[in-house]
């Protein structure tokens, strides 16, 4: 299936300068909101910075929304969201919650149904994705995919749009207090307007490179031309 390039994204920008932990990321709204459309920000940050006033900290969280009415119910098998790194890849593991707003207001920085402040996220929030990646290895300019799960199809087919939080797992969504008191946890990702943009790529329901159960991995082509090659079968 052709893939669907995100409609939007936004970064929600969390700051405290006086060492509270809690206050940054448990804030019902965030200090500004950037456009990351032009890539000129941070998908996903968490920061602490020892200094005066007992130091800072920074959460970012960012806000991407597909529009998926063209696609029914019963249509999706699997889903996945790819990003292309842009720089300091070092933010350790992100995973993708559900969010009900798209981010383009301060006031959305905690809009993830069940968010809870002083809580982990976990068991609170509704999980988009049940496994995390680690981009930190990656080089710049490399493409990744996170796994979306059965919650997200759901949601993918029975709305006109989705909306993907992403966040750092360990910090942000544990609600874990980084140390030491020197944390720059990063990561770059394309925008909206560049080369390779936040892409939500999904395969049909009951189809993809399947001959009477045989899996992808062990066909290496239909009738001489290459599986990499076939992107659809009769219009499927």
């Amino acid at each position: 299936m052709p893939d669907i390039v995100a409609s939007s994204d936004y970064l929600c920008y969390s700051i405290d300068y006086t060492g509270n932990w809690s206050a940054t990321r448990d804030a019902p709204a965030s200090d500004s909101v950037t456009n990351w459309q032009n890539g000129t920000g941070f998908a996903v940050m968490v920061i602490r910075d020892a200094g005066r006033g007992g130091g800072t900290f920074v959460v970012v969280r960012s806000f991407i929304k597909f529009n998926v009415s063209s696609v029914g119910s019963g249509d999706v098998g699997t889903a996945s969201i790819k990003f292309t790194t842009l720089s300091y890849n070092n933010v350790g593991r992100i995973i993708a919650v559900k969010a009900a707003s798209d981010g383009s207001n301060v006031a959305h920085f905690d809009d993830m149904p069940g968010f809870s402040a002083g809580s982990s996220m976990a068991g609170n929030v509704t999980d988009y994705s049940d496994v995390t990646i680690d981009p930190s290895a990656m080089s710049v300019g490399s493409t990744f995919s996170l796994s979306l799960n059965s919650t997200f199809i759901s949601d993918m087919e029975n709305n006109n749009s989705v909306v993907v939080g992403l966040v750092s797992y360990d910090y942000d969504y544990l609600n874990t207090i980084p140390t030491p008191t020197q944390i720059f946890a990063r990561c770059g990702m394309r925008g909206l307007n560049q080369t390779d943009p936040p892409t939500l790529a999904y395969t049909k329901a009951g189809y993809g490179n399947q001959v009477s159960g045989i899996g992808n991995s062990n066909i290496a082509a239909i009738d001489g031309i290459l599986t990499a090659n076939i992107g659809t079968v009769i219009g499927v």
